[in-house]
């Protein structure tokens, strides 16, 4: 049993653990809130774990620890973001232990970046790893608790229409250009950039009309799952000449796997068509879109893009579904 005791006005508690005697603080003058945490180690003592969070532990261990775990979790590029963005947070705020990090720190790092949008996504990662540290035994609460994220208001969706579509294929395909069939993949297919690039002829089966996004090598899907898109046969007319028995379906010119973005090259040929501001993600809601705007069901929309949470695809394209529904007609 463990027994609470004085020391001027703070609440400690003495108890055995293994054998041997421990005597620590609660850090508390409330008495009935010493008497909580007392019941609680009783309690956690039988199940062989201690409530009393250690935190004093050094913040470079602590993130060191975190980014192990991480690194086998989540998904190399989620990981790497992970790291850049913790270790920049833990040089600012110098907190030395993890204890040491308070709501300032927190609130005055999102204060200082650039955009309310970079600020949002250091927001999810900070708070995800000091949520980690709750459940290891490092923090009693999440210093974040009470701090928000910033409004940002909402910009329509961009998506190119019908005939932008075709402006830009026609263009590509003109310009005999190698992003001709990677820009199609993106729009009938709702592909990510990174999905298109990692993506291989054996991942495309022409005699069911299906593309398969799986996780290969150091390739993981942003949703982690393997999902399964029907090949349009608008895409198919595109693809299936350039078809190989195996590798990757749309390699560099040099013929080897893209280590950078072809992002410049789309702008360019994005001008070269008259359009401006396209980018892959442009590219990808166009697919969502146009189904949108053809009466596809939000459910499907969400299965074929890949999307984890349901509410994103509501939000981006429930209003453009046509108004009348004929179902309406079968009461």
């Amino acid at each position: 049993m463990a027994t609470l005791y004085k020391r001027g006005k703070i609440w400690w508690i003495d108890y055995y653990q293994d054998g041997k005697r421990i005597r620590k603080s609660l850090k508390t003058r409330n008495r009935t809130y010493a008497k909580y945490l007392c019941a609680q180690i009783e309690k956690e003592l039988i199940e062989g774990v201690s409530v009393i969070p250690n935190t004093q532990a050094p913040l470079k261990e602590v993130l060191g620890e975190y980014l192990k775990w991480a690194k086998i979790s989540k998904a190399p590029k989620t990981y790497d973001n992970d790291q850049r963005i913790l270790h920049k947070f833990a040089e600012f705020c110098q907190a030395g232990k993890i204890g040491n990090i308070k709501p300032k720190h927190i609130q005055t790092f999102l204060m200082a970046q650039k955009t309310k949008a970079t600020a949002n996504r250091y927001y999810d990662t900070i708070k995800a790893f000091l949520n980690w540290c709750i459940k290891m035994g490092y923090l009693r609460d999440n210093p974040m608790r009470n701090i928000k994220k910033y409004k940002i208001e909402q910009k329509s969706l961009e998506f190119l229409t019908e005939a932008q579509i075709q402006k830009l294929l026609n263009t590509a395909q003109k310009s005999n250009s190698h992003l001709y069939p990677m820009i199609a993949t993106a729009i009938y297919a709702g592909l990510r950039l990174g999905e298109i690039i990692n993506l291989e002829w054996q991942d495309i089966d022409f005699k069911r009309n299906t593309i398969t996004i799986r996780p290969k090598g150091s390739f993981i899907p942003k949703s982690k799952r393997i999902r399964v898109i029907p090949l349009s046969s608008k895409l198919k007319a595109i693809l299936e000449p350039l078809r190989k028995e195996k590798g990757l379906c749309f390699p560099t010119p040099e013929g080897t796997k893209y280590k950078i973005s072809p992002r410049r090259s789309l702008i360019k040929l994005a001008q070269k068509a008259g359009l401006n501001k396209i980018n892959w993600l442009v590219l990808r809601r166009t697919f969502g879109s146009q189904l949108a705007m053809k009466g596809v069901s939000l459910l499907k929309i969400q299965t074929w893009m890949g999307h984890a949470d349901p509410r994103l695809t509501y939000k981006h394209y429930a209003h453009l579904l046509p108004s009348y529904d004929k179902d309406i007609d079968r009461i």
